[in-house]
């Protein structure tokens, strides 16, 4: 799905039997290193968003919030770091693989993208999640400081970005308008 290899005819089905696996696995994860870094991304181009931000949010084991609510500062190698009687196991403690969810994270919810190689062109598109309210980002580019800061509060959604000297962006709003900008500050509200 993530590498747009499923032929055409057969992408239903695909979609059906990723969401349908997650969800036999009480809506938990139970992906390797190869498939963890694209999961969020795929259930986000079949349209079931919703389904990522439940994974990101959930906290039974495997999870990422598990992980945190068991003393995590770190991604562990092994969805199972402990064993029942809280004994840690022989893997790595912090170990990137899993940890792919940040870049998923960075993307969607703090707000800045890019479709071209060196960040000449930026996408601001933060996608707003009921759990979450506010985020800022920044990204230190080759042409300087991305920043994207939103904030939604009494049913405005108002946000700030910074584009980078000598480059351009595309900001997409939750309502889905959009525009393209040169360098600058701008800030968007809306209701």
């Amino acid at each position: 799905v993530y590498f747009d290899l499923v032929p055409e005819k057969m992408k239903e089905s695909f979609a059906e039997h990723l969401v349908r696996i997650i969800e036999d696995n009480g809506f938990c994860l139970d992906t390797g290193f190869l498939a963890t870094p694209f999961l969020l991304d795929s259930l986000c181009r079949i349209g079931r968003r919703d389904l990522a931000y439940r994974l990101l949010w959930q906290d039974k084991c495997p999870s990422w919030l598990y992980e945190v609510n068991h003393g995590a500062t770190t991604i562990w190698e092994s969805w199972y770091g402990y064993d029942n009687d809280g004994n840690p196991g022989s893997l790595s403690f912090n170990h990137y693989a899993f940890g792919a969810v940040d870049d998923w994270m960075f993307r969607n919810i703090g707000g800045i993208d890019t479709d071209t190689p060196g960040f000449r062109h930026l996408i601001f598109h933060p996608v707003t999640d009921s759990g979450i309210t506010s985020c800022c980002r920044t990204f230190d580019t080759v042409y300087g400081l991305a920043k994207c800061r939103w904030e939604i509060k009494d049913d405005t959604f108002e946000m700030d970005i910074t584009v980078p000297c000598n480059t351009t962006a595309t900001v997409i709003l939750p309502d889905g308008s959009s525009e393209d900008v040169g360098s600058g500050d701008y800030h968007y509200t809306m209701t």
